[in-house]
């Protein structure tokens, strides 16, 4: 009877043993899982500076128009928030600034394509508005405060 007991316990301990590798597994890989598929913070922080573009230089021009688009890397401008930033003319009074930061992963979102900005990084999809068209980002590209007045946006960044 010592030696059937001696066994049971053996296999206990090695099931034991077994299930709960496979619970922490399990545990770390969910962990890993939830980090990967959650959205990263949205908002940048401010730097309290003021970026100026003027549309009537060549390289802006896009912006002259109604319904143009440039889109700005990081070093494309002093002052500029690191990802860059998505500019879209929407009317003769108004301008929007949004950031090229994903706020899926923190994948720098490509320029305006077929009125859709594409993170390459994980397939999402963005309007000119800033808000998400396809995931796996749930929530909308930051906006920051811009204007223009006689050809000058200005974007506080």
């Amino acid at each position: 009877m010592k030696e059937t007991d001696d066994k049971c316990n053996e296999c206990s301990r090695r099931e034991f043993l077994k299930r709960s590798t496979a619970g922490t597994g399990t545990i770390i890989l969910g962990s890993i899982w939830l980090e990967a598929c959650s959205d990263s913070p949205n908002e940048p922080t401010s730097t309290g500076a003021t970026i100026s573009i003027d549309t009537k230089l060549s390289q802006y021009s896009a912006l002259a128009q109604i319904g143009g688009t440039l889109a700005f890397n990081e070093n494309d401008l002093p002052d500029m928030p690191s990802y860059g930033l998505l500019l879209i003319r929407e009317s003769e009074e108004s301008v929007r600034a949004l950031s090229r930061r994903c706020p899926h992963k923190s994948c720098t979102v490509k320029p305006f394509s077929n009125e859709i900005a594409n993170c390459d990084c994980h397939g999402s999809q963005f309007d000119k508005e800033g808000k998400v068209l396809k995931g796996p980002a749930s929530s909308s590209l930051f906006a920051y405060n811009a204007s223009i007045e006689d050809g000058i946006i200005s974007i506080s960044v």
